[in-house]
């Protein structure tokens, strides 16, 4: 069918940061926070790569409908029968990603588990906010900006910074994080001059603010059009310390561009809002502060809506990477990228599709094979963990890697059982025969509704 050319927006490496970077950049007074989960990790990208089964260069992992596909545009997500946003049935169905941080253990590359994620729009402003358009889509950052000297860069890590350490930070840790978590903030610009773009000149024609949040977020002079700031925000589990300790051989963090500095981090917005629902949500929640998301009526927040959120479930097709999204070969992640984000020689990307199979949407979203995060510590770090050989026998299950709020149920192989007693924080946990051999997240399939199963 005819589709409408959609306007492509992107922000080269000299994009201007907003004052405010480190530190809220944000006021709560005026924003709104959407929570999500991972629709999908899949090596394709709508906006640089289009086409039918086009892939992109490198992973990335994914907010937004269940129809997502690499040749997909703005008006079509709104065709979506979900999305992992946890807001009302077509309110936003856009699509918003970015590459994912993975723990690098002597070569072994492991995709982090994702705490949470979050959405923000502020609408602190000076001038009237008006919605994206449709069609309208945008980028930040330089997914080419394979920078060492980011960390020193005010700008280095092109729209945002990283959280470890409580603090922020313009590149990725050398070592393992002192706390239990990473995060990667990335915001985008707010100004635009009202003309046409393509990805080559979106520079031109979107700025950020140059003023700072007590000024109402001024837009630079010959750009009158001003949206929402937009702001993602992805927080990552660094995982047990025996499972994910400091890398002796080189970087222990590496984005999936396979850039260990950090600077290429980028993020990616495809507008999928229902129009009339953001016009509204300008309208009516521009100063209902943060904590009071939930009762910004046209965002349509409830107990259900977030239940269906979580439920979703990507119903297309993703490149069929042979390396898997667990351990993969050592030092190549999917797209053949070295950590370094060079490719690796001899090494051939996935061309071929087909439907995902065996995956957590939380933890493993992308539809490769299904592989064990980490081995135990007693274990070979290069040779996933055997599965106990068992049929039957009582399971204990934990509702955290960490082998806390743990209980006792029967098993037996290939036989669901409802798991109503056994909610997992963020959908994750741990299952097998006994704690001694039990085998981190195997065999456990949750999609975040009220009475997950285990098989």
């Amino acid at each position: 069918m005819m589709r409408n050319r959609r306007v492509v927006a992107f922000v080269g490496a000299l994009a201007l940061l907003c004052d405010g970077v480190q530190g809220a950049l944000f006021t709560q007074q005026h924003q709104i926070n959407l929570q999500a989960t991972p629709i999908l990790y899949a090596r394709f990208d709508q906006l640089v790569n289009p086409g039918p089964n086009v892939t992109s260069g490198h992973l990335h992992g994914f907010v937004g409908p269940d129809n997502l596909r690499p040749d997909i545009t703005g008006p079509e997500l709104l065709e979506g029968a979900c999305t992992s946003l946890e807001v009302g049935a077509n309110v936003d169905m856009s699509s918003y990603w970015h590459p994912i941080i993975m723990h690098n253990n002597s070569g072994v590359l492991t995709a982090l588990q994702t705490k949470f994620i979050t959405v923000y729009y502020d609408m602190n402003s000076d001038i009237p906010l008006k919605p994206f358009p449709e069609g309208f889509s945008m980028i930040t950052g330089n997914a080419s900006n394979l920078n060492p000297n980011c960390e020193k860069d005010a700008h280095g890590a092109g729209g945002g910074y990283f959280y470890y350490d409580s603090s922020n930070h313009y590149g990725l840790p050398r070592e393992r994080v002192k706390g239990n978590s990473i995060g990667l903030h990335i915001q985008f610009p707010q100004c635009w001059d009202g003309k046409p773009f393509t990805k080559e000149t979106q520079s031109q024609h979107m700025r950020h603010a140059t003023t700072s949040w007590n000024m109402g977020w001024q837009c630079p002079t010959g750009f009158p059009i001003k949206f929402p700031r937009l702001m993602l925000s992805t927080n990552y589990d660094a995982g047990d310390p025996a499972l994910y300790p400091t890398n002796p051989t080189g970087p222990t963090y590496v984005l999936s561009t396979g850039d260990p500095y950090g600077c290429t981090l980028h993020a990616d917005f495809q507008n999928g809002w229902n129009p009339d629902s953001l016009k509204q949500v300008i309208q009516q929640c521009s100063q209902i502060g943060m904590d009071n998301t939930k009762n910004c009526a046209p965002l349509k927040i409830s107990s259900a809506a977030t239940a269906a959120a979580k439920a979703c479930q990507f119903k297309g097709l993703v490149p069929e990477e042979l390396n898997g999204i667990g351990p993969t070969k050592p030092n190549v992640l999917p797209g053949c990228l070295g950590v370094n984000g060079i490719k690796v020689p001899g090494c051939q990307p996935a061309t071929t599709w087909g439907k995902p199979t065996g995956f957590d949407i939380s933890t493993r979203p992308g539809g490769y094979p299904y592989w064990e995060p980490q081995p135990k510590p007693s274990q070979s770090p290069t040779k996933p963990p055997v599965a106990a050989p068992a049929t039957s026998g009582t399971a204990y299950i934990c509702k955290n890697p960490q082998w806390t709020d743990c209980e006792n149920q029967k098993w037996t192989s290939n036989v669901c059982k409802s798991l109503v007693n056994s909610r997992f924080d963020q959908n994750v946990g741990s299952f097998g025969p006994d704690r001694g051999s039990c085998t981190l997240y195997s065999y456990v399939y949750l999609f975040g509704v009220s009475s997950p199963v285990c098989c």
